[in-house]
């Protein structure tokens, strides 16, 4: 008998412990996820080792309680993840999670997620900018753009969320032809003037035996498309940068689109144009978007800025597109525009242009 009190008490013991060190850990967890941003948490639900995400699938996905997470901590936004390196030996897919969360006022502007652009970004000097059709659809509160008038007062409580697993390699082949190989990627996603955060993704294929030849940069074949780089002593420079006019006319003959970037944070490419001189390439991709647009981009274009000088005492490179004479037909409708302009591990804010009837205005 003595013996069984004393088992008794030795159970009830571990019991309090170990409801004792649950408390614990639940107040543990629930002070490291106080100390995170809305970004950070949703992250981490998204966020595992590279065999894990070969495991989820648009039936399961909800067992990780992602959208759950958008509901309660009302985010608004993009996130993406993806495995950090793939070996298509192994695995001929390249899954992708992507999340999208946003109020009534936000669809009632971008209509949802319609304009969203997947663009990655290849060491080859690629950049690929898919149609919009890997990131949840979640729920259309609106099937139609709405251009004119205001949002009716109960579209300000509305909330879409959701959370969804792609395999990105089949959807950018079935959206642009393009089949991911080995390479390194950048991947970002854009949605107006919504940008998510980038990944990097390493593909390789261990049933190659010997490397593959380096692929010779893309090279485009319009002269106009070349723009000269100007290496100049500036502050210094964190990213690659934008500036457009706030506002123009529809009938403005030039749109000056200024562009600057790190020279340090870009390899150029090289090529020999004789008499010993080297013309130095740099790939740039630029999209451009017009709210109440639920199609694909009004214009998806690649850039080269090309430069022959051996100037490198500056730190910051400066170049600019004139709109007008690159797209003759941008910019030519009233509205208001986005632009992004996307390099091989840069990625610009977006810049937002208004514009107006001729006539029109103060």
């Amino acid at each position: 008998m003595d013996n069984l009190k004393k088992n008794s008490l030795n159970l009830i013991v571990l019991m309090l412990l170990l409801s004792t060190f649950s408390c614990v850990t639940q107040e543990n967890n629930s002070i490291k996820e106080e100390n995170m941003t809305i970004e950070e948490i949703i992250m981490r639900a998204i966020t595992f080792e590279d065999e894990k995400y070969f495991q989820i699938t648009e039936d399961n996905i909800h067992e990780l309680e992602v959208t759950e997470k958008l509901f309660e901590h009302r985010f608004q936004g993009i996130l993406i993840s993806a495995p950090k390196k793939i070996d298509l030996a192994k695995n001929e897919s390249i899954p992708f999670i992507g999340t999208n969360s946003f109020d009534g006022l936000i669809a009632w502007y971008t209509v949802g997620n319609a304009g969203a652009l997947v663009i990655l970004s290849k060491t080859t000097g690629e950049i690929i900018a898919t149609k919009p059709s890997i990131i949840p659809k979640g729920r259309m509160i609106f099937s139609k753009p709405v251009e004119k008038g205001e949002p009716p007062e109960y579209v300000k409580n509305q909330f879409g969320a959701g959370a969804s697993i792609s395999d990105i390699r089949k959807v950018v082949a079935e959206n642009t032809g393009v089949h991911l190989g080995p390479d390194n990627y950048v991947i970002t996603v854009i949605n107006f003037d919504w940008k998510s955060n980038s990944i990097q993704l390493e593909v390789i294929d261990s049933k190659i035996e010997e490397p593959l030849e380096n692929i010779p940069p893309l090279q485009f074949a319009k002269p106009d498309l070349f723009l000269e780089v100007l290496n100049k002593p500036e502050d210094e420079q964190k990213g690659l940068e934008l500036t457009l006019p706030e506002k123009i006319s529809s009938s403005d003959t030039s749109v000056i689109l200024k562009v600057s970037f790190p020279v340090d944070s870009i390899t150029p490419f090289e090529f020999d144009i004789g008499e010993q001189q080297q013309l130095k390439t740099i790939p740039f991709h630029l999209i451009l978007l017009r709210q109440f647009q639920n199609h694909s981009p009004i214009y998806s274009i690649p850039v080269v800025a090309a430069y022959n000088n051996n100037d490198t005492e500056g730190n910051t490179g400066i170049f600019e597109i004139d709109l007008r004479k690159l797209v003759p037909t941008a910019l030519t409708r009233p509205g208001k525009y986005y632009c992004y302009l996307a390099g091989l591990n840069l990625f610009s804010d977006v810049q937002v242009v208004i514009v107006e009837d001729e006539g029109e205005g103060e």
